[in-house]
């Protein structure tokens, strides 16, 4: 699989430009060091099924189409995606706000059809959360060809590295979302 897509080397030339490699995890499926030294044990973990994982790719790839965002590269790992994004660097964190906040709507909505398993969270009273990603993510600006390349390999190798299989459909969701 080949997550390279055909992307302008003069965006480093650009100076309102920026290129991130941007991760996010869901909710409750890491340990933060805030939780590891207060001694919070992290009890729920969360894994997407294959399924899922599919389901929240499509979801998301409407939303990079819909609002028109610019992903060179994208795969999803059981608890966390990863994302090569283009844009200034003062609208990034809306861009991932909007990415995370609609696939969450979106998502629980799927599963509350009945098309999908279960929700993801029930508070005490049965009222469905919307408890699909960590608050935080991950930034790492790229600033050189050789930095976005090893990131583009990185992200292409990471269900590997995982230890997750191959998945087609998957992979073709990721090629119409790149």
């Amino acid at each position: 699989m080949n997550l390279m897509t055909k992307y302008n080397p003069n965006v480093f030339l650009q100076n309102d430009i920026c290129v991130f490699h941007v991760t996010c995890v869901l909710h409750d499926s890491r340990q933060s060091r805030r939780m590891e030294q207060l001694h919070i044990e992290n009890k729920k973990h969360i894994w997407l099924s294959s399924i899922e994982e599919i389901k929240l790719t499509e979801i998301i790839n409407t939303i990079i189409k819909e609002k028109n965002i610019l992903v060179w590269a994208y795969n999803i790992c059981k608890d966390h995606v990863h994302m090569i994004l283009v844009c200034k660097e003062e609208e990034l964190n809306k861009i991932v706000q909007t990415i995370k906040g609609a696939s969450a709507r979106r998502f629980n909505q799927w599963k509350l059809s009945g098309k999908g398993f279960k929700p993801l969270a029930s508070s005490k009273r049965g009222n469905t959360q919307n408890h699909l990603w960590a608050q935080k993510f991950n930034r790492k600006q790229i600033t050189t060809e050789k930095q976005l390349f090893n990131a583009f390999q990185y992200i292409q190798l990471n269900r590997q590295k995982h230890g997750l299989s191959k998945n087609n459909s998957l992979n073709q969701i990721i090629y119409g979302t790149c």
